[in-house]
Protein backbone atom coordinates (compact mmCIF):
# COMPACT_ATOMS: atom_id res chain seq x y z
CA UNK A 1 0.00 0.00 0.00
CA UNK A 2 2.85 2.30 0.58
CA UNK A 3 4.54 1.83 -2.58
CA UNK A 4 0.75 2.51 -4.48
CA UNK A 5 0.75 5.81 -2.38
CA UNK A 6 4.21 6.94 -3.20
CA UNK A 7 3.62 6.17 -6.44
CA UNK A 8 0.49 8.12 -6.91
CA UNK A 9 2.72 10.95 -5.03
CA UNK A 10 5.11 10.83 -8.27
CA UNK A 11 2.93 10.46 -10.67
CA UNK A 12 0.55 13.70 -9.64
CA UNK A 13 3.83 15.82 -9.15
CA UNK A 14 4.78 15.15 -12.60
CA UNK A 15 1.56 16.12 -13.91
CA UNK A 16 1.72 19.37 -12.20
CA UNK A 17 4.66 20.22 -13.90
CA UNK A 18 3.79 21.93 -17.59
CA UNK A 19 5.66 21.53 -20.49
CA UNK A 20 6.90 18.61 -22.67
CA UNK A 21 9.78 17.37 -24.75
CA UNK A 22 7.76 18.25 -28.01
CA UNK A 23 4.88 19.92 -29.00
CA UNK A 24 3.43 18.71 -32.01
CA UNK A 25 3.17 14.95 -32.20
CA UNK A 26 0.99 14.42 -34.96
CA UNK A 27 2.08 12.25 -37.58
CA UNK A 28 4.81 10.89 -35.56
CA UNK A 29 5.51 7.20 -36.18
CA UNK A 30 7.31 5.36 -32.88
CA UNK A 31 8.40 1.59 -32.96
CA UNK A 32 8.94 0.26 -29.21
CA UNK A 33 9.27 -2.42 -26.93
CA UNK A 34 7.31 -3.04 -23.57
CA UNK A 35 8.46 -5.88 -21.05
CA UNK A 36 5.65 -7.05 -18.65
CA UNK A 37 6.61 -7.10 -15.04
CA UNK A 38 3.66 -9.69 -13.93
CA UNK A 39 3.26 -11.65 -17.35
CA UNK A 40 6.59 -12.30 -18.73
CA UNK A 41 5.53 -11.16 -22.25
CA UNK A 42 8.05 -9.28 -24.70
CA UNK A 43 5.86 -7.05 -26.91
CA UNK A 44 7.00 -5.15 -30.08
CA UNK A 45 4.83 -2.25 -31.22
CA UNK A 46 4.61 0.44 -33.43
CA UNK A 47 2.90 3.95 -32.42
CA UNK A 48 0.77 5.70 -34.91
CA UNK A 49 0.16 9.88 -33.50
CA UNK A 50 -3.23 10.59 -35.29
CA UNK A 51 -3.55 13.86 -33.47
CA UNK A 52 -1.69 15.50 -30.32
CA UNK A 53 -4.38 13.59 -28.15
CA UNK A 54 -4.95 10.01 -30.21
CA UNK A 55 -3.15 7.35 -31.08
CA UNK A 56 -3.41 3.68 -32.50
CA UNK A 57 -0.98 0.97 -31.51
CA UNK A 58 -0.88 -2.18 -33.14
CA UNK A 59 1.31 -4.83 -31.44
CA UNK A 60 2.98 -8.02 -31.34
CA UNK A 61 4.25 -10.13 -28.66
CA UNK A 62 5.68 -13.96 -28.38
CA UNK A 63 6.76 -16.16 -25.35
CA UNK A 64 7.82 -19.68 -24.71
CA UNK A 65 5.45 -21.65 -22.57
CA UNK A 66 5.16 -25.61 -22.08
CA UNK A 67 2.18 -27.72 -22.66
CA UNK A 68 2.51 -30.84 -20.40
CA UNK A 69 6.30 -32.10 -22.06
CA UNK A 70 6.32 -29.82 -25.33
CA UNK A 71 7.70 -26.53 -25.77
CA UNK A 72 4.63 -24.03 -27.57
CA UNK A 73 4.73 -20.21 -28.59
CA UNK A 74 2.35 -17.90 -27.77
CA UNK A 75 1.86 -15.16 -29.78
CA UNK A 76 -0.36 -11.94 -28.31
CA UNK A 77 -1.68 -10.00 -31.74
CA UNK A 78 -3.36 -6.62 -30.40
CA UNK A 79 -3.97 -3.38 -31.34
CA UNK A 80 -4.23 -0.45 -29.01
CA UNK A 81 -6.55 2.93 -28.99
CA UNK A 82 -4.70 5.60 -26.82
CA UNK A 83 -6.29 9.02 -25.42
CA UNK A 84 -3.30 11.55 -24.68
CA UNK A 85 -5.03 13.67 -21.40
CA UNK A 86 -2.60 16.69 -21.78
CA UNK A 87 1.33 17.22 -22.57
CA UNK A 88 2.92 18.01 -19.41
CA UNK A 89 6.67 16.48 -18.57
CA UNK A 90 5.41 13.42 -18.49
CA UNK A 91 1.74 12.92 -20.27
CA UNK A 92 -0.77 10.54 -18.61
CA UNK A 93 -3.04 8.71 -21.08
CA UNK A 94 -6.00 6.70 -21.18
CA UNK A 95 -7.09 3.69 -23.63
CA UNK A 96 -8.33 0.13 -24.65
CA UNK A 97 -5.99 -2.54 -25.98
CA UNK A 98 -7.34 -5.91 -27.54
CA UNK A 99 -5.03 -8.48 -28.02
CA UNK A 100 -5.55 -12.51 -29.27
CA UNK A 101 -3.14 -14.64 -27.28
CA UNK A 102 -2.81 -17.77 -29.55
CA UNK A 103 -0.98 -20.65 -28.71
CA UNK A 104 0.51 -23.44 -31.01
CA UNK A 105 2.49 -26.14 -30.22
CA UNK A 106 2.37 -29.86 -32.18
CA UNK A 107 -1.21 -30.32 -33.66
CA UNK A 108 -3.03 -28.20 -31.18
CA UNK A 109 -3.78 -24.63 -31.83
CA UNK A 110 -5.87 -22.59 -28.68
CA UNK A 111 -6.73 -18.51 -28.29
CA UNK A 112 -7.39 -16.30 -25.40
CA UNK A 113 -9.22 -12.85 -26.08
CA UNK A 114 -7.84 -10.25 -23.85
CA UNK A 115 -9.30 -6.71 -23.30
CA UNK A 116 -7.44 -4.24 -21.36
CA UNK A 117 -8.15 -0.81 -20.03
CA UNK A 118 -4.93 1.49 -19.62
CA UNK A 119 -4.03 3.90 -17.71
CA UNK A 120 -0.61 5.48 -18.41
CA UNK A 121 2.10 7.90 -18.81
CA UNK A 122 4.96 8.49 -21.18
CA UNK A 123 7.91 10.84 -20.91
CA UNK A 124 9.76 12.32 -23.51
CA UNK A 125 13.27 12.66 -22.97
CA UNK A 126 13.67 13.71 -26.42
CA UNK A 127 12.09 14.37 -29.43
CA UNK A 128 13.15 10.89 -30.90
CA UNK A 129 12.86 8.67 -27.35
CA UNK A 130 10.17 8.26 -25.08
CA UNK A 131 9.98 5.82 -21.91
CA UNK A 132 6.64 5.30 -19.98
CA UNK A 133 5.30 2.95 -17.36
CA UNK A 134 1.08 1.50 -17.73
CA UNK A 135 -1.58 -0.36 -15.79
CA UNK A 136 -3.57 -2.55 -17.53
CA UNK A 137 -7.12 -3.93 -16.23
CA UNK A 138 -7.68 -7.26 -18.16
CA UNK A 139 -10.28 -8.87 -18.96
CA UNK A 140 -9.52 -12.36 -20.28
CA UNK A 141 -11.55 -15.34 -22.15
CA UNK A 142 -9.89 -18.26 -22.46
CA UNK A 143 -10.14 -20.67 -24.90
CA UNK A 144 -13.05 -23.03 -24.79
CA UNK A 145 -10.72 -26.12 -24.73
CA UNK A 146 -8.30 -25.39 -22.64
CA UNK A 147 -5.73 -22.32 -22.69
CA UNK A 148 -2.23 -22.81 -21.70
CA UNK A 149 -1.31 -19.54 -21.06
CA UNK A 150 -3.52 -19.65 -18.21
CA UNK A 151 -3.94 -23.38 -16.92
CA UNK A 152 -7.46 -23.44 -17.53
CA UNK A 153 -10.55 -23.95 -19.94
CA UNK A 154 -13.31 -21.65 -20.97
CA UNK A 155 -13.25 -19.38 -17.65
CA UNK A 156 -13.38 -15.57 -17.63
CA UNK A 157 -10.50 -13.94 -15.25
CA UNK A 158 -10.39 -9.93 -14.51
CA UNK A 159 -6.61 -9.61 -13.33
CA UNK A 160 -4.30 -6.36 -13.61
CA UNK A 161 -0.49 -6.27 -15.41
CA UNK A 162 2.00 -3.72 -14.96
CA UNK A 163 4.18 -2.81 -18.07
CA UNK A 164 7.34 -0.59 -19.10
CA UNK A 165 7.50 0.66 -22.35
CA UNK A 166 10.26 2.12 -24.29
CA UNK A 167 9.47 3.94 -27.81
CA UNK A 168 12.16 5.34 -30.68
CA UNK A 169 10.46 7.72 -32.85
CA UNK A 170 10.75 7.74 -37.05
CA UNK A 171 9.88 11.51 -37.59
Amino acid sequence: MKKLLILVIILSTLLIMEGSAQTNKAGKVGIGYTGSLSAQTNVLGMTFFLSNDFTVEPQIGFRSIDIEDNSATAWKLGLGLVYRVRDFVVTPYLGVRFQDNIVSGGDESYSDIILSFVFGGEYFVSEWFSVGAEMKLNYIQTDEDFSPTYDISDATIFGTEQVLNIRVYLN
